[in-house]
């Protein structure tokens, strides 16, 4: 199917059906819209827009089995409405960038692979709209982003799926939201992506498993009881001018990190729930900032090294140091810039008819 729609007109496809296309469809020239309730352009072959496409808000839906190709080279921004990847099996490969930046464009990864290739899907039209990127719904759905390249969006949303759902990023990747992340059902996998929460990060549910690589958070880190995080030996950054950070909403609990850097532009504030902690296995470095307490003190509970910078700017949460493991504590050239509480205690293994204790060390 070719749509060449001279000086743009369009073709209006009546409410709730559907143009089918097997094989190849070419977005060539005019619109597509519907005409009340929406129905799609139901895509089972290869997708091209050409740069003279105009838009529309018929949504496009890529669905069967087979594996397709979505190529807008000189039109990564002209496609105007939703799209839809629901597959049983099969991958989507991109062949150009991808851009949705219009106020009611969103992105559906329900089900299938969308093979980035290099290149970057952005979902972005201003901080006035709440445009998405959707992850699974359903049992037993699953979503793969897979390859180099970058996926960004103001909003990322997985709610409406089961425990069943999953929503993975393959490769070393990008994986970005400008505004929101929320995870309320399934399971979320960053394998090695990098990922960037530029607003707040919200698991009401599921479980979400952390890059082994790096990730920031500029806002809230909120999650709930009924909620895990796995840190997978990864490094996540508070980053940004947010103050707030609750680690649970309904029950005081324990985040447990592997790397931590606390890093606040200009002096700004991350503030822990009342009698929340942060746990960090491994290296904890305070580099700029402030860390400070809401109400009912909890902890930074430090097992790994702490490193503090000259830039660090204070804050009245405690630092713990505990466990049985060794630790160093650096804070060259800011000797005095740790400003609350400092505890050391540290656990000996006794029970153990062979453990001869040792003095801990800490430096």
């Amino acid at each position: 199917l070719t749509i060449n729609k001279d000086g743009g007109n369009y073709i209006e496809i009546a409410a709730q059906d559907t143009f089918k296309i097997l094989n190849n469809l070419i977005l060539y020239n005019g619109l597509v819209n519907y005409a009340s309730t929406a129905g799609a352009l139901r895509a089972e072959g290869n997708v091209t827009v050409n740069g003279n496409w105009d838009g529309g808000d018929e949504p496009l839906f890529f669905s069967n089995t087979n594996n397709q190709n979505f190529d807008l080279t000189s039109a990564s921004a002209l496609f105007n409405a939703d799209i839809i990847i629901k597959k049983r099996s099969g991958t989507v490969t991109l062949l150009s960038s991808l851009t949705l930046n219009g106020s009611n464009e969103d992105l559906y990864l329900l089900s299938g692979t969308l093979q980035l290739s290099g290149y970057t899907v952005d979902v972005f039209y201003s901080y006035s709209y709440n445009t998405y990127i959707y992850g699974p719904v359903g049992t037993s759905t699953s979503f793969t982003v897979a390859g180099t390249g970058t996926l960004a969006g103001r909003h990322f949303s997985q709610t409406d799926g089961t425990t069943t759902s999953t929503f993975a990023i393959s490769g070393a990747s990008t994986f970005q939201t400008y505004s929101l992340f929320t995870l309320g059902t399934g399971t979320f996998t960053s394998n090695t992506a990098t990922v960037t929460i530029g607003g707040n990060f919200i698991l009401n549910g599921g479980t979400f498993n952390a890059t082994s690589g790096t990730m920031s958070c500029s806002a809230e880190w909120n999650r709930a009881s009924t909620a895990t995080f796995n840190h997978n030996s990864g490094t996540v950054t508070f980053v940004g001018t947010s103050t707030s950070s609750t680690i649970c909403s309904t029950a005081v609990g324990t985040e447990t990190f592997y790397n931590l850097t606390i890093n606040k532009d200009g002096g700004n504030e991350l503030a822990i729930a009342a009698q929340d902690t942060f746990k960090i296995l491994n290296n904890l470095i305070l580099y700029n900032g402030i860390v400070n307490a809401t109400s009912t003190t909890g902890a930074l509970r430090a097992e790994g090294n702490v490193t503090v910078s000259s830039n660090w700017d204070g804050g009245n949460e405690p630092l713990f140091f505990s466990n049985t493991n060794d630790q160093n504590f650096d804070l060259t050239s800011a000797s005095a810039l740790f400003n609350a509480d400092i505890i050391i205690k540290k656990t000996l293994r006794y029970g153990d008819p062979s453990f001869k204790p040792n003095a801990k060390r800490i430096e």
